[in-house]
């Protein structure tokens, strides 16, 4: 049965690896927002667990904060570094560890969830709206480069949906 491996935030992570079923986590988050993944980074707990459970079929990039809602001006360079880092970066870092073995069983799945945002974009969330359309560019540009090798690359982009990342903006924000 199909692998799959879903890059989740998980604040004080180490880029552990847990597997529930064939389904394999891995936090992409430290205490202080860094993608490290502990000190190999985020190859490293994907080559790790692939000796154990096998190959990564499927890759769902999941990673995201809502980061500070607030207008353009207030926001400083660590509030955009750090939604950058973890709601875009992460996608690529993550993609990364799992495409070369993809490439070469000429297979595998990744989908990649920006948001509605990314699309449309939202006042007084500039860093999110901006990281999200970031995903749906990164989405389009590597299905073209894998798709004759057999790897769909696909995003979703949802409207609000109640998660914890709602406990972060304001109901205002919610609304929009």
């Amino acid at each position: 049965s199909p692998r799959l491996l879903a890059s989740v935030v998980c604040p004080g992570g180490q880029g552990d690896v847990s597997v529930h079923g064939t389904l394999l986590f891995m936090s992409v988050e430290q205490t202080r927002g860094r993608i490290d993944c502990g000190t190999g980074g985020v190859e490293a707990p994907v080559s790790n667990a692939e000796p154990t459970y096998g190959p990564i079929d499927i890759l769902v990039n999941n990673a995201g904060i809502a980061g500070r809602a607030a207008p353009l001006e207030e926001l400083n360079d660590g509030d955009w570094d750090r939604l950058m880092r973890i709601d875009l970066s992460s996608v690529s870092l993550c993609s990364q560890a799992v495409i070369r073995g993809m490439k070469q069983r000429r297979s595998g799945r990744i989908i990649n969830v920006a948001s509605i945002a990314g699309k449309e974009g939202n006042p007084n969330m500039i860093p999110y709206s901006t990281a999200k359309a970031g995903v749906i560019g990164f989405t389009k540009a590597l299905a073209k480069e894998v798709a004759q090798l057999g790897i769909y690359v696909n995003a979703i982009a949802p409207a609000v949906i109640e998660t914890p990342i709602l406990q972060h903006l304001t109901p205002e924000q919610v609304q929009y």
